[in-house]
């Protein structure tokens, strides 16, 4: 009898064991959109920090920069592969640096400020013919990007009118392949394991982004599950994570329009970054990410005596988010970025 009773016993103990671990995994995983469903994204990136090299003393700068995405499903295929169209409904940008300040965003039609301002004026262009550009997507199952279209024509919709837009036009063409589109599309909806994962469970991601003539971007992260955490009425999975990110060009440098080479190399480490992922729907609700970064450029050019030596120290702060519809219309006129 007490050779049952301890059986017994034991069987409860290793049930409730199993029930309790099974309460502490969260499966993390990409849920493909439907056809016809449309997901709305807003992107942040707001960079600020120093840059030596252009004058007698530093120069503090911040840059932001806003982009806010629809994606349509467009169809799912009998292997699952969704083809998801992505259009940029709004774009929005502004830049202090010293003389150097102008805002922008699509938004707001007829802007005195970007038709005025000699500093905006470059920019504007550029930004406007983004605006409404679309690319189609290839989405596997598991949320990898198989292919994306319509690149090129984005690039000659960008550069026509900017100064220089034939050169332009050729180096974003030698970096926004189709291979670093696809990786884009990675770091937007984030990679997820596709499996169960126990909280406190640690797993790491590296991506390699080819960036043509500039080389290769790396990118390291390690994931952490924190917990759970709601977020906008959903339930989400915490994921905290550190980022490490390396890019340089090759040793020869790259050329630059107007004739000049460029040596470039940029680091990073100790980024930290977190996620919300809405594990029931399959979606990210939130993604924030803070980068402390160094830039190293040396440009040469017939023009010029001897290089110039630029160094940028500054910290990129992202975010991704999921929104609930289409962006907002603006509360007032863009102004410049604030300085640090």
């Amino acid at each position: 009898m007490r050779t049952l009773q301890l059986t017994l016993a034991t069987l409860l103990l290793a049930a409730a064991t199993v029930g309790a671990q099974a309460e502490d995994q969260i499966e993390l995983k990409y849920v493909q959109l439907k056809p016809g469903e449309v997901q709305y994204m807003h992107m942040v990136q707001d960079t600020v920090g120093t840059m030596e090299g252009m004058g007698p003393v530093a120069q503090t700068m911040a840059q932001k920069f806003e982009t806010w995405m629809r994606m349509d499903c467009l169809g799912v295929d009998a292997d699952g592969v969704a083809t998801i169209r992505l259009t940029y409904d709004r774009v929005a940008m502004s830049m202090n640096m010293g003389p150097m300040k102008m805002a922008f965003d699509s938004a707001i039609k007829d802007d005195p400020e970007a038709a005025n301002n000699p500093i905006a004026a470059p920019f504007a262009g550029a930004l406007s013919a983004m605006t409404g550009l679309s690319f189609e997507a290839r989405i596997d199952p598991q949320g990898n990007c198989l292919s994306v279209k319509g690149v090129s024509e984005a690039i000659e919709a960008m550069t026509k009118d900017m100064p220089g837009g034939e050169q332009m036009a050729e180096l974003f063409a030698s970096f926004m392949s189709e291979e670093y589109m696809k990786d884009n599309w990675a770091g937007a909806i984030w990679k997820t394991p596709n499996s169960k994962v126990r909280i406190g469970e640690v797993w790491s991601d590296e991506r390699r982004m080819p960036l043509g003539p500039m080389g290769e971007q790396v990118i390291k992260i390690k994931y952490k599950l924190l917990g759970t955490e709601v977020y906008k009425g959903r339930s989400c999975a915490k994921i905290g994570g550190t980022v490490a990110m390396g890019m340089g060009t090759p040793p020869e440098g790259m050329k630059v329009p107007g004739g000049g080479q460029m040596k470039m190399q940029m680091t990073a480490q100790d980024g930290k970054s977190l996620i919300l992922w809405d594990y029931a729907r399959g979606r990210m609700m939130l993604s924030k990410m803070s980068l402390p970064v160094e830039i190293v450029m040396e440009m040469a050019n017939p023009k010029l005596e001897q290089p110039m030596k630029i160094t940028q120290k500054m910290t990129i702060s992202s975010s991704v988010e999921t929104l609930d519809g289409p962006p907002p219309a603006p509360a007032s006129a863009p102004v410049a970025a604030t300085m640090p």
